[in-house]
């Protein structure tokens, strides 16, 4: 599917198709706007093309996080219920038990990279620290101070950290993939 839209955006002329023959701003459904040569329905597919790309980078994410919550939400459960670790500190191993699965899933699978795995790996860790952080503080919020049961913890660290992870994955850890979504 990614080559036939490579194909379609090679045809479309560098014209932008929001300004009028004088570079006034118009929308591209705007009764003044100019096809330009089919332009305008060029632009309409390649921004479907976009939606359907970015749709399918966003399932491919999800399916890696979902597997990989999994393994943090077993490893953590386990930990405090079998082995009465403190919540946090089962939080955080738990976090580092996923951490390999999630970032050759994500390196491979989501965001199809074509960097080095060590340049790639530093980014990733480095940015999990900050995860890390951001989890724990809420699982403690979560569970300490609100005194919620550690299962809503889990969940609270399930909900804080993916759209923020999607992002800087796309522009920072995984920069040099085959497509990517943000770009300059």
């Amino acid at each position: 599917m990614q080559r036939k839209y490579r194909r379609m955006e090679a045809k479309i002329p560098p014209v932008d198709p929001t300004r009028g023959e004088l570079g006034t701003p118009q929308s591209i459904d705007s009764p003044g706007a100019r096809d330009n040569g089919g332009l305008i329905e060029a632009t309409r597919i390649s921004l479907a093309a976009n939606a359907r790309f970015l749709a399918g980078k966003l399932v491919r994410f999800g399916l890696v996080g979902l597997l990989s919550a999994a393994v943090y939400s077993i490893a953590v459960a386990a930990l405090v219920s079998l082995l009465k670790l403190d919540g946090k500190f089962a939080n955080v191993i738990g976090y580092l038990v996923a951490l390999p699965l999630n970032f050759v899933g994500h390196r491979h699978f989501t965001f199809a990279s074509t960097s080095t795995v060590s340049r790639e790996a530093i980014r990733f860790c480095f940015m999990h620290l900050v995860n890390i952080g951001v989890s724990t503080v809420g699982f403690g919020i979560v569970v300490d101070d609100m005194k919620l049961p550690f299962w809503v913890g889990i969940l609270s660290a399930l909900v804080l950290v993916p759209i923020s992870t999607f992002i800087i994955m796309d522009v920072w850890v995984f920069a040099d993939q085959r497509e990517r979504i943000f770009h300059e």
